[in-house]
């Protein structure tokens, strides 16, 4: 009896032996040989958007809208999105499309309730196609490629670059400002 007690003492501190070196050598690896975390996929300028199930070159361009019902800076972003919608429907050459991570009959739901008229509604999860954060505008050409990025609420400056995009006016380009030809940058500061 004495001998199986021995045994299964040593036998348990041979047992908090090893549990212990293998709780330091977690921690040791864990202190010292941290995995560095990939950040996500972002949309770029200049690659191709990945949502699946658009026919891009059906218009000169897209511009889709990341919006999510409980952010709070895509409803304060509202007059604008209606703003951009009376200009690509007067044109009739940008397509619009709302990406939401919500069931699509909610996203529909939330688009008519700010007032905003688009062309589709469509679900996926954001950070599956770049987008780290909501509302994000993506403007899109005829091929896929993304032509422009903004994230977050937009500041006037951002707002007028949008609103001259979908104009047809790109970055750096000259434009009629009151009779008078401005670049880009001049044209926003007069247009607020």
């Amino acid at each position: 009896m004495q001998s199986i007690i021995k045994k299964l003492n040593i036998l348990a501190n041979i047992t908090i032996i090893i549990v212990g070196m293998i709780m330091v050598s977690l921690l040791v690896k864990r202190q010292f040989f941290r995995e560095t975390k990939v950040a996500p996929n972002k949309v770029q300028i200049g690659t191709r958007f990945p949502l699946q199930g658009v026919k891009w070159d059906q218009s000169d361009q897209t511009l889709l809208l990341a919006i999510a019902e409980k952010c709070h800076f895509c409803t304060e972003s509202a007059p604008f999105y209606r703003k951009l919608a009376e200009i690509w429907h007067s044109q009739n050459r940008t397509k619009t499309i709302v990406i939401t991570p919500d069931e699509i009959n909610e996203g529909e739901r939330y688009v008519n309730s700010l007032g905003i008229s688009v062309d589709e509604v469509k679900q996926a999860r954001h950070k599956s196609l770049g987008i780290t954060g909501t509302p994000t505008v993506v403007l899109v050409n005829g091929s896929g490629i993304v032509t422009g990025v903004w994230r977050g609420k937009l500041t006037s400056v951002q707002e007028m670059e949008i609103l001259d995009r979908l104009k047809g006016v790109s970055p750096g380009q000259t434009i009629p400002v009151n009779g008078a030809i401005a670049d880009h940058n001049d044209s926003i500061q007069k247009y607020k």
